[in-house]
This record gives C-alpha cells, sequence and structure tokens, in this order.
C-alpha cells in the first residue's frame, strides 16, 4: 500500500503490519543488488589474505592499499547501485555474521603472514582459495542476516493499544532506522509507489515535515536528494516505537 498524503492516527497492529511489508520491499532490494557485491567483496578479501605472500618491503604496502581502495571501491559502486547507504548491522543477526566473518577473515591473513616467514608460498595458495570460499560464504551469510534483522521489529503486529498518531510519518522514520541514507526515490518504491511515479509528493511532503522538526536531514547536493534520520529522528522513532509495543501489550495484559 502506497504511502498516503494526509498523516492520521491509525490501529497499531495495521501500521505494524504496512511497516513489515515497508521493510520485506527493503529487504527484497538488499537482497536482489547483493550478490554481485558479495563475489567481489570476497575477492577483496582473498587478496587481502595472499598479499603477504609478496614479503615484507614497499610492494606489499602498495598491494595492501590497492586492495583495501578496491574494496571500499565496490562498498561505493554497491551503495550506488542499492540507492541506500548501510554503515551499521540492522541486529544480532548481522552483527554476530559481521564479527564471524572479521575473525575468519583475520585468522586466516594471520596463517597466511606465518606461512610467508616459514617460505610456505604453496600453502598461501591454499589459504587464498579457502579464503574465498570462506569469505563468499561469509557475506552472503551476512546480506541475508541483515535483511531477517531488517523485516524482524514488525514481524508479529501487537494487538490493542492506543491508536498510533501520525501513521504516514512512523512508516518513513521506520523505513529510514535500519539505513544511513537512501535517495528518495529509493524511499518512495520501498513506502509502496510504483517506479513509474512521476511525482511521490506524499513522501516529499511528510519528508520535509519531519525536516522541518529536525527528524530528517535531507542532502541536496546531488541530481537525486538523499534523505536520512538524525540523530533525534532515531531517538523519537526508537521511542515511538517502545511505547507503541508498551501500549499494545498494556492491552492485552
Amino acid at each position: 500500500m502506497a504511502i498516503e498524503t494526509t498523516d492520521h492516527s491509525a490501529p497499531i497492529d495495521d501500521v505494524f503490519r504496512t511497516v513489515a511489508e515497508d521493510r520485506r520491499r527493503l529487504a527484497r532490494r538488499f537482497r536482489a543488488a547483493s550478490p554481485v557485491a558479495s563475489l567481489a567483496q570476497s575477492a577483496c578479501f582473498a587478496l587481502l589474505i595472499a598479499v603477504p605472500a609478496l614479503g615484507v618491503g614497499i610492494p606489499t604496502i602498495v598491494a595492501f592499499v590497492v586492495v583495501v581502495g578496491a574494496l571500499v571501491g565496490v562498498e561505493m559502486l554497491f551503495r550506488r547501485r542499492l540507492g541506500m547507504a548501510i554503515d551499521l548491522p540492522a541486529g544480532w543477526r548481522s552483527w554476530a555474521a559481521g564479527f564471524a566473518l572479521a575473525v575468519v577473515v583475520l585468522g586466516l591473513a594471520v596463517t597466511s603472514m606465518a606461512l610467508a616467514v616459514i617460505g610456505q608460498g604453496g600453502w598461501i595458495a591454499l589459504t587464498t582459495g579457502a579464503g574465498l570460499v570462506v569469505s563468499f560464504l561469509g557475506v552472503t551469510g551476512y546480506d541475508r542476516a541483515y535483511a531477517a534483522d531488517v523485516i524482524r521489529p514488525f514481524s508479529d503486529a501487537p494487538r490493542g493499544g492506543l491508536p498510533l498518531a501520525d501513521a504516514q510519518r512512523f512508516r518513513v522514520s521506520a523505513a529510514l532506522r535500519p539505513l544511513t541514507s537512501a535517495r528518495v526515490d529509493v524511499l518512495a518504491e520501498t513506502l509502496g509507489h510504483r517506479e513509474d511515479d512521476a511525482q511521490p509528493s506524499a513522501v516529499h511532503g511528510h519528508l520535509s515535515a519531519l525536516e522541518r522538526r529536525g527528524l530528517v536531514s535531507i542532502t541536496r547536493a546531488d541530481a537525486a536528494p538523499a534523505a536520512s534520520l538524525t540523530k533525534a529522528g532515531r531517538r523519537e522513532f526508537d521511542g515511538r516505537l517502545a511505547a507503541a509495543v508498551a501500549s499494545a501489550g498494556a492491552a492485552t495484559a
């Protein structure tokens, strides 16, 4: 259901079901853009593991800088294709997957360094191959965990409770909360507008209202403006979400 132009109160369970569908669209977009980026990131991790084979010296430092630069470039291209920026995991599952991936890659890199010291270059190649496979599985696992964490807070709609005021702007904040920022056109699609909508004016109207209250920041430097929740906006949304859940819990107790 596309977001409405006028804001109003709505039952909590209806709002949660609508937000859950918005977040499913967000998760589907994230996962659709992930496979190519996952393979590219895995290749960069494998190259980081292989760098110690060059030995100690300037070539190793240069290779390390080049690979890290490539990793950053892959991330920037992924963000451009996705239309969103994501800096942090969305929940404990993606935190755990990201931590496990970092530990494994670091462990393989240390192993590669040790093999280089003792002159076992052939084993470095094997370690690099293992790193490519493990990194791809780890990055893919992280992407799946992130998508699940995005949906989870609204997967079960609470029953009862007081009507939720400003329900449409709550939807906008809920779509932005797991993201660092999102292009406004991508946000409009997440909120149910079709790609061929010429002017998703409802989304722009709600964003402008939230911006005036200091809850949303809109960057207009590029041709495609991007929106993000401010610190106050994140705090306000988290407070409203907790209050809504508590209200529904009190009504069913």
